[in-house]
C-alpha cells in the first residue's frame, strides 16, 4: 500500500508461482520507479501471479478502499495464502509531501482491517511516509487495529506533543488542501475487470502459497534480523523491506515487525 511500485518484489518473484505479488501504486510519466503497468503479470511459471494496480494522482478513500477490497477478494478467490506480507507505506496520505494520493489514516485502516479479517498470519511492515507527525499517527492507529485496542482521538501530552498541534488529534478534522482526483470510476471498474479476467488462467485448486502486498527487498534486512532468521524467512516465502522500525517478535509462528 505504498505510493511507489513494489518493483523489487515484482522482479524477485516474476517467474514464480509460489508467491502472489500485488501492488497498489501511483503510475505516471516521470514518477519513480516508472514500473508497475497493469500489463506486467509475470512470466513463465509466474504468469498471472503478479498483479499491478496502477493509479493516478488524487485518489481518495472513496475510490481506493473498495478497489483494494475488490482486487484482493479476486486474488484470495484463486490463491490460498498461508501468510500475508503487508507493506503499509503511508506516503499515500493526503498530508504527505509526495503530493500524490489523498488517503486518510481511516481509509488505510479499512484496507488493513479487510486483511486482518482473513485471519491469516500477517507480517506488517512500515514504508514510505514523509510527513512525520502524520506518519506516526497513522502507524499508531494501524498498530491499535492489529492489537484490537481502542485509542482516544486526543493525543496525550508527551515530549513531542507540539509536533501534533494545533489540533493534537489522532484523526485530524482540520481542512487539508486536496489534489484533484484524476482517477475515474470507469477506470477503477476496468482494473477490477482486467484482474477478474486474468484470474481464470490460475489453477482453481491452488490452496496454499504466499501473498506479498507491495513490499521491497533491502539488504539491510539481513543486517537487522540476522543471517539465520533471514534464511528462515526466505524459506517461508517471506521477504521484507527496510522500514522505519527496529524490532520484531514472534507472532503466530511467523515473524512480524510492528
Amino acid at each position: 500500500m505504498d505510493v511507489h511500485h513494489g518493483d523489487g518484489v515484482e522482479e524477485a518473484f516474476f517467474y514464480s508461482e509460489k508467491v502472489m505479488t500485488v501492488s497498489f501504486h501511483r503510475h505516471s510519466p516521470g514518477f519513480y520507479p516508472g514500473s508497475g503497468d497493469i500489463s506486467a503479470v509475470g512470466k513463465g511459471r509466474g504468469s498471472y501471479y503478479n498483479v499491478n494496480v496502477p493509479l493516478k494522482v488524487g485518489i481518495d478513500d472513496g475510490q481506493y478502499v473498495p478497489l483494494f477490497q475488490k482486487c484482493l477478494s479476486l486474488v484470495f478467490s484463486v490463491f490460498g495464502a498461508d501468510v500475508i506480507v503487508l507493506q503499509c507505506g503511508v506516503d499515500t496520505l493526503v498530508e504527505d509531501p509526495m503530493e500524490s494520493f489523498c488517503l486518510t489514516s481511516k481509509g488505510i485502516g479499512e484496507c488493513f482491517q479487510f486483511l486482518l479479517q482473513k485471519e491469516i498470519p500477517m507480517l506488517v511492515l512500515g514504508g514510505g511516509g514523509y510527513n512525520f507527525p502524520a506518519t506516526a499517527k497513522c502507524w499508531t492507529y494501524l498498530t491499535s487495529l492489529a492489537l484490537k485496542e481502542s485509542l482516544d482521538n486526543e493525543i496525550p501530552e508527551h515530549e513531542y506533543y507540539e509536533e501534533y498541534c494545533p489540533e493534537c488529534a489522532l484523526h485530524s478534522e482540520l481542512p487539508v488542501l486536496r489534489r484533484k482526483n484524476t482517477n475515474t470510476q470507469k477506470e477503477m471498474d476496468g482494473i477490477v475487470e482486467i484482474i477478474r479476467g486474468r484470474s481464470i488462467y490460475l489453477p482453481s485448486h491452488m490452496v496454499s502459497g504466499k501473498l506479498a502486498v507491495n513490499f521491497h527487498i533491502q539488504e539491510m534486512f539481513s543486517t537487522w534480523m540476522g543471517a539465520e532468521l533471514h534464511m528462515d524467512i526466505l524459506g517461508a516465502g517471506l521477504l521484507c523491506n527496510s522500514c522505519h522500525l527496529k524490532y520484531y517478535h514472534s507472532f503466530n509462528g511467523y515473524f512480524a515487525l510492528l
